[in-house]
């Protein structure tokens, strides 16, 4: 895999613009989805996901290694496994697109399952890993993925820490 990681640099050094362009428009669509799924879920359950409130822990008690680790290597390492790595060996694509979505968003909620509530929350996880899925499967560049995962986790990082001066 280290040849098509290199070779997909190259080509997204070249058509970046063409990569984001088509990426943005899909994330958004996943992104769109995953907040209405997270208000519905709020609106019943009143909490955010388990996950969500670990990450918060751990950048308050540790922002130096949570920070790098959430925007940079986070994304990159788990685009590398669930894109890449899976659809290297998935051929089918409607079988990529849901082994991909399923086991990004079930590795989201399983590790910190609390309650079988909790399972609710594959859903939002879901509908961005099937939006960053659809954009590797088209862009066939696992960097698409990887920077719009990055910008992401920042925008992520960066509301949260505006919710903590406002509080």
């Amino acid at each position: 895999n280290k040849m098509k990681l290199i070779d997909d640099f190259k080509s997204f050094d070249k058509n970046s613009k063409k990569h984001l362009l088509f990426g943005i428009k899909y994330y958004l669509y996943g992104l769109c989805l995953m907040m209405v799924s997270n208000i519905v879920l709020n609106m019943f359950l009143h909490t955010i996901a388990e996950n969500e409130q670990i990450v918060e822990n751990v950048l308050l008690l540790y922002p130096y290694y949570a920070v790098p680790a959430t925007i940079i290597f986070g994304p990159l390492i788990e685009e590398i496994v669930f894109r890449l790595y899976l659809k290297k060996y998935i051929q089918n694509k409607k079988v990529y697109y849901v082994v991909a979505t399923l086991l990004f968003a079930g590795a989201h909620v399983v590790g910190s399952f609390n309650t079988y509530s909790d399972l609710l929350f594959i859903l939002p996880y879901a509908t961005l890993s099937f939006a960053f899925a659809y954009i590797y499967d088209k862009t066939d560049n696992i960097y698409t993925t990887v920077v719009i995962h990055q910008v992401h986790n920042t925008i992520s990082i960066l509301l949260y820490i505006l919710r903590l001066m406002v509080i």
